[in-house]
């Protein structure tokens, strides 16, 4: 069911990113994830987390598809592993999401996220940083 529900989740994404978003030119923005981590998977979602990281910020380049950044919480709740990046416009954004999908390597990270992270607990959002 789980594996289900990430592919719907995958397939709504890919959907809506077919879409072309109008590149802003004003304040940069911050894509955010959270996810809870599965009890018992905390050195699991860590060392999964890495490899996230690795494979999107492969390129080095901050313009690129890089700047994804991975961490937990020390204050309660602390079972969740947040994601971020931080590009420049949504159209940066967009064309960061679609390589990272269609890269195997990233793929292969998103499946084994099955029994490591509560995939219905997901949560991303896009904010604009303050001026």
């Amino acid at each position: 069911m789980k594996t289900l529900l990430a592919i719907v989740a995958l397939v709504g994404i890919v959907g809506v990113m077919g879409v072309e978003v109008t590149a802003q030119t004003a304040r940069p923005f911050i894509w955010h994830r959270v996810c809870d981590i599965e009890p018992g998977q905390g050195v699991a979602a860590a060392a999964l987390a890495r490899e996230f990281m690795a494979v999107a910020n492969r390129d080095g380049s901050p313009n690129g598809r890089g700047g994804m950044i991975a961490f937990r919480s020390i204050m309660v709740p602390n079972n969740r592993m947040h994601f971020m990046q931080f590009p420049p416009d949504l159209g940066t954004w967009q064309s960061r999401t679609e390589a990272n999908f269609a890269s195997p390597e990233f793929r292969e990270a998103f499946r084994k996220t099955q029994g490591v992270f509560v995939g219905s607990s997901c949560q991303d959002s896009i904010s604009r940083v303050v001026p």
